[in-house]
């Protein structure tokens, strides 16, 4: 079967369009939900995505969040534990601004399976007991900083730049939208550039990429070509952080 999933190097899901610490930050997309209608993704959705993974033995790294926060489902445990069921290989990856994280909650991502943990602290204070908190931590590598939010709410907006830096979306950082879409990239937060609505195809059919959707706009970015109107506004690069190995080329990809 010609899948574009062997060329995968990250999985999000996007559980929710909900973030508990969005308020504090004026530059984070999840400050407009509290006015937008509460979308989550299905769980249904969540178990037929990872069970085709198993079925193309997938061991890239799996992650649940894009600007919300993952801790805050109810629902995660059960699906890192799906996940862990289904890929065996993959490395759980989540980040998190920690607001609820303490040494039983660590213990349990811990004991979970999760394999990087990368905490933004929002407040000085938060990042003094965090940074308490993990000391020591050898399982799950965790990263902890200082939040620094980069600008996206005005990424539409922009006027165009030359930028013309390599990106590997949507192949390094496939983004499966709350609303069941796979989207183009975290920076298209009003996800004005959806490809597929897994709605109307089944993910594994979805990756088959008949119509080469996935397969074109990779092509395009990797080699530096960025002719949609969000990617010749931005000055950012989708990087490949190399779960899998390096970045497949265009060739590789037929």
């Amino acid at each position: 079967m010609d899948t574009l999933l062997h060329a995968v190097d990250r999985v999000t899901f996007q559980l929710s369009n909900r973030c508990p610490n969005a308020w504090a930050h004026a530059n984070c997309p999840a400050t407009l939900c509290a006015d937008r209608p509460p979308e989550n993704m299905a769980a249904g959705l969540v178990r037929e995505v990872l069970w085709a993974l198993g079925r193309h033995w997938y061991d890239g790294a799996l992650a649940f969040h894009s600007f919300s926060e993952p801790l805050a489902d109810p629902h995660l445990f059960f699906y890192i534990e799906h996940a862990r069921q289904e890929c065996p290989d993959c490395k759980i990856v989540l980040y998190t601004s920690g607001w609820n994280l303490d040494a039983s909650l660590l213990h349990d991502l811990r004991m979970a399976g999760v394999h990087a943990l990368n905490i933004t602290a929002y407040s000085r204070e938060e990042h003094k007991r965090l940074a308490g908190l993990v000391e020591g931590i050898e399982e799950p590598q965790v990263r902890l900083k200082r939040c620094d939010w980069v600008p996206l709410l005005d990424q539409y907006e922009r006027e165009p730049i030359q930028h013309a830096e390599r990106c590997y979306a949507p192949l390094a950082d496939l983004c499966i939208t709350a609303r069941g879409w796979i989207g183009l990239c975290c920076r298209d937060w009003e996800h004005r550039h959806d490809l597929i609505d897994l709605a109307a195809v089944p993910f594994e059919r979805a990756m088959l990429d008949e119509r080469g959707t996935l397969r074109g706009l990779y092509e395009r970015l990797a080699t530096g070509e960025r002719d949609l109107p969000i990617c010749q506004r931005c000055d950012h690069a989708r990087w490949w952080n190399s779960w899998r190995g390096p970045a497949p080329s265009p060739e590789e990809l037929e």
